[in-house]
Parts: C-alpha cells; structure tokens; sequence
C-alpha cells in the first residue's frame, strides 16, 4: 500500500478588514484524512476510510465472494461522536450541528478528522469482511473535530448503492421519492399490484427492489432543480444510477424498453 500523508493542513487566510487589521493565518492540523462511510449499526459511531489493498483510496462495489480475506488490508477508524465534536463545513467555514450533517450515512463523502486522543495509524489486516460490511475490531478515537464537504448527489447515489446488501448480484432497485406522510406516499404503501406488474421483468438471476425514500431526507444533499420536485422515481442497477422518472407508468415502460434490448440482444 502506497503511503499516505494523514496529516493534512488546511490552512484559511482571513483577509484584512476595512480597518486594515494585518492578515491572519489559522492553521488547523486534522489526524485523519479519508472518506466517509457512516455508521453501520452503533448510533454516533462512524467509520473513516483512508485505503485498502482492493481499491486504494477508492471504495469499490465488490463482489464480497471473491474476496481474499487473508490478504485484505484496510486503514480505516472508528470514531466516536459525543456532545463535544464539532463539525466544521467547507463551505463558508460555519458550524454545522452534528444531526444535520449527514456523517452517519455511508456517502464516501471527503472529512478530515482531529481525534482527542494522540493519534497512530494502523493497518487492520485478516478481516472477517470487505470494510463496507466489517467495521469490528478497527482502531477507534473520539472525535474533537470532523471537517466536512458539501453533500451532492453524487454522495446520495453512492449511500442508495451502499444499502444494497453483499452478495446482492445482478439486479435494479426503485426509490420512490416522496415526502413522509403525503397522499402519494399512502398509495405508494397501499399499491401491492406494484410487484405484480414489474415481476414480468425480473429473471432468475435478477432482482429488483421497489422501495420508499422520504423527501425529508433528500434535503441534505445539495440537488438540481430537477430532484427537488417530488414526488418520482430513481432506478438504479447493482452498480450505478440508471434513471429518473416521474410516474409509475414511466418506470414500467423504462423496464419494459430495458427488457427488449436485452432479448433482442440475446437473440441476435
């Protein structure tokens, strides 16, 4: 594994005043510097990724069965959120109170850490399990200070991915995106025939999910005019984002062009 820096300096120049104060430069040394992987079962306990012998600093979408668990390595860290954690955003270098700032969902999205504790870095090696579904046993800190981007949706894609469980295959997943409570989400619940009209388009070796996602939630990532419309539909496969849709109808059609494509590309 390549060496990493971990500690990243990020330096902020705060420019003089109509008073013609001096110039100030604030340094801020972080312990950590990685990407974001939330929690996956222990509330205010998120996991940082720096890298691993599968993708380096990337996280990949593995197939879990195909994993050598003998030779995984991976650098990543608890860290444990308490009433003393401050999170500071890079936009606008304000505050950010810790339950609006999205840390405990798995959007790989880029943080810097400073841990109260000194800090060592570690590699974890013989794993139970890929870093996306193992967290057990890595080294944990508590965290005094958390540095974090804007969320996109870029982030909101990769968290919709990460849901999908190992081994999941080869398959699509529907979101339903709309407001918690709504007259559209009531009938969503209530419109079983649902699975009976999209079962046509599933095979052996596919699968597909259809699935409710508040609007509510959708508010921590920053969104193009055309996802802050609700209520619709995103489509997505095991490995990206395929599509978005506004009515049902849309989504059957979207499967049942997909569906031809492929079987007239088997019989050719």
């Amino acid at each position: 594994m390549k060496i990493i820096l971990l500690a990243a300096a990020v330096v902020i120049f705060l420019l003089p005043g109509c008073g013609g104060q001096e110039a100030e430069t604030l340094e801020k040394e972080y312990d950590i510097s990685g990407k974001n992987l939330g929690s996956l079962s222990q509330e205010n306990v998120i996991t940082v990724f720096v890298e691993d012998s599968e993708g380096g600093e990337e996280i990949k979408m593995i197939d879990v069965n195909g994993l050598d668990r003998r030779t995984y390595e991976v650098e990543a860290y608890q860290l444990l959120l308490t009433e003393r954690t401050r999170v500071i955003s890079n936009e606008g270098e304000k505050e950010v109170n810790l339950g609006d700032s999205g840390l405990e969902m798995n959007t790989t999205a880029s943080i810097q850490v400073k841990t109260e504790e000194e800090f060592t870095r570690e590699i974890s090696s013989r794993r139970d399990n890929y870093i996306l579904y193992d967290r057990d046993f890595l080294p944990v800190y508590h965290a005094e200070e958390i540095r974090v981007e804007p969320l996109d949706m870029d982030h909101f894609h990769h968290f919709v991915l990460s849901t999908l469980p190992p081994g999941y295959g080869s398959g699509y997943l529907i979101l339903f995106v709309a407001d918690r409570g709504s007259e559209e989400a009531k009938k969503f619940m209530k419109r079983e025939e649902m699975s009976d009209e999209i079962k046509n388009y599933k095979e052996s070796d596919r699968r597909i999910w259809v699935t409710f996602f508040p609007a509510e939630e959708m508010e921590l990532f920053g969104q193009s005019e055309e996802f802050t419309e609700y209520p619709y539909y995103l489509i997505y496969n095991d490995e990206q984002f395929l599509a978005k849709e506004q009515q049902w109808e849309q989504v059957l059609e979207y499967f049942r062009s997909t569906y031809n494509q492929e079987s007239s590309g088997a019989s050719l």
